[in-house]
């Protein structure tokens, strides 16, 4: 380009028809790319592209994984059989105190992927429970759901979220879930890279095929999200990604309205 590398012109990508679903993302996990995710995501994207290294994600569950946990976006389920293989044995799903996982994608094939990850994990003699739900988080949930998580986790999820409302039903989703003492966690890829380099590029690419939904997304919109469904949020900058623990989960209008209150 002459005059130098320069900003393109993208849509945004949040002010999108709120009624429209876009379901390319999620349907491009098919067996070829889960083959190659963890080494071309975890191995070198994070490091080298988004500049937060794997092991940045590793501590957040580490720190904050729980007895009943609730994964919501599974990937490949890398990052949490990694998680429960490094555990001490008295917090490892195994033991009495950690005692169920649940699984929470639209796809299929990644529902099956993380499973069998957390089946060959160093405890699988004595595995977790492991229940995996195939939900599309834009559709209508009940009005009140269980609170029956002490954990929850969005790790590289909410950027391929299209739109506001979509990002906050996935974060309410999990606040609705969580004990009042439970915690959630995660991290997300926000803003626009320099349009000249390798990062740039492949967010631009990963937009058009709707991997990424994340333009328009920053700091200050995602605290406004985790703040509407949680009391006590903290959120770290890493690089190009935004790690955040959100724990107090806030009551959801409607189970307001359903309890009278």
């Amino acid at each position: 380009m002459s005059g130098g590398d320069r900003e393109v012109a993208e849509p945004n990508s949040n002010a999108v028809d709120e009624t429209a679903r876009d379901d390319r993302g999620w349907n491009r996990y098919g067996a070829a790319v889960l083959a190659v995710y963890d080494f071309w995501v975890h191995a070198l994207s994070d490091r080298y592209l988004w500049r937060c290294p794997v092991e940045r994600l590793d501590r957040l569950y580490d720190d904050h994984l729980r007895a009943e946990h609730l994964e919501i976006g599974v990937g490949t389920g890398r990052l949490l059989s990694r998680a429960i293989d490094r555990a001490p044995s008295s917090t490892t799903p195994s033991s009495p105190q950690h005692r169920a996982i649940t699984l929470v994608d639209a796809n299929e094939r990644c529902l099956a992927a993380a499973a069998a990850a957390l089946a060959r994990t160093r405890v699988s003699d004595s595995a977790p429970v492991v229940r995996c739900e195939r939900r599309d988080l834009r559709d209508a949930d009940e009005p009140t759901p269980a609170r029956a998580y002490d954990s929850a986790a969005l790790v590289y999820l909410l950027h391929c979220i299209p739109g506001q409302a979509g990002k906050r039903q996935a974060i309410r989703f999990a606040a609705d879930r969580l004990r009042s003492d439970g915690v959630c966690f995660g991290a997300t890829l926000v803003g626009r890279p320099p349009a000249g380099g390798l990062a740039g590029r492949l967010e631009r690419h990963y937009r058009r095929v709707g991997f990424f939904a994340n333009a328009d997304d920053d700091r200050a919109s995602l605290e406004q999200w985790l703040d509407e469904a949680f009391g006590d949020v903290t959120i770290e900058a890493i690089g190009r990604a935004l790690l955040f623990v959100a724990r107090a989960p806030r009551p959801s209008t409607t189970s307001r309205q359903t309890s009278g209150r």
